[in-house]
């Protein structure tokens, strides 16, 4: 796993949709090309690609058209659900492709205790022939990855590294210290822990030049809060707008049951991109 070690910076992909609802190739492949030039990694089909609101055809639409493209930054795969089958049949079909890893969210809804949780990703690493980052996300998923799975997988030639995005800093000193072989990935745009080996961002979808070089500086400026909690409302809801309003993709459609409508205030946006020195025409134009 040393090649995806060299990144500390990925993007958590929106997937464009036209106004009709369709994945819109042309803006996937514009928004993965802005990702290559500022050399961020990229996670594709995650809660903010809205990988479950997407059927199986749409998905691999998705992974096909970026596997086409021949980048040169890696691709993580979203792996998320509670039906065990469907989810090994999709990891399966992704092992087809020439993709570099996937993401294992925590079962959602269901809310797993830790046996649960250590039966279900033991069999997703196992049937794995790539390296798995675990996600650890309760506001969507209903609950936490369990302290002792971490303990006991530890040490899977899988498993290669965790999203931490509770928003606790006590959570991510405890993965840290029970698995200090793992990379740990702030899942939080807003917060970078100072063991964290990098940033899983959602306004890297706006900004990648910029969210790449905060991460390597670790900038602890006021703006970078401001940007990470304009960016992440309902996410991916208003990253999507920001990108529609910018004229970086054609529509700011998401499928049912978000909506463009729910993408809060962004009356701000002007002020955060001249804090961060980007103007709307050099962003338009590039």
């Amino acid at each position: 796993m040393p090649q995806l070690n060299q990144w500390a910076t990925w993007t958590a992909l929106i997937t464009p949709f036209t106004e009709k609802g369709v994945v819109d190739l042309s803006s996937l492949e514009l928004l993965l090309k802005r990702q290559e030039e500022a050399q961020n990694g990229v996670v594709l089909l995650g809660s903010t690609g809205e990988g479950l609101a997407l059927d199986k055809a749409t998905r691999r639409a998705v992974l096909n058209h970026a596997c086409a493209l021949d980048l040169s930054i890696p691709i993580l795969v979203g792996v998320d659900g509670f039906r065990l089958q469907d989810v090994l049949a999709w990891m399966e079909e992704c092992e087809e492709l020439p993709i570099d890893g996937f993401m294992l969210v925590t079962p959602i809804y269901a809310r797993p205790g830790k046996h649960g949780q250590l039966a279900w990703f033991k069999e997703l690493l196992n049937a794995s022939q790539k390296p798995c980052m675990l996600y650890n996300v309760p506001h969507r998923a209903g609950c936490d990855l369990h302290l002792d799975v971490i303990c006991e997988l530890k040490d899977h030639p899988n498993f290669w590294a965790i999203k931490e995005a509770s928003g606790s800093i006590e959570t991510f000193e405890m993965f840290c210290n029970e698995a200090p072989n793992l990379r740990l990935f702030s899942g939080n745009d807003d917060c970078i822990p100072d063991r964290a080996h990098g940033l899983v961002s959602v306004m890297g979808n706006i900004w990648p030049q910029e969210v790449n070089a905060y991460v390597k500086e670790r900038s602890t400026q006021e703006v970078w809060k401001k940007a990470a909690r304009l960016a992440n409302q309902c996410n991916p809801v208003a990253a999507k707008r920001i990108l529609y309003t910018k004229g970086i993709i054609s529509s700011d459609y998401l499928k049912p049951p978000l909506s463009s409508k729910d993408g809060g205030d962004l009356s701000a946006l002007s002020e955060v991109e001249e804090q961060l020195g980007i103007g709307r025409l050099k962003e338009v134009l590039q």
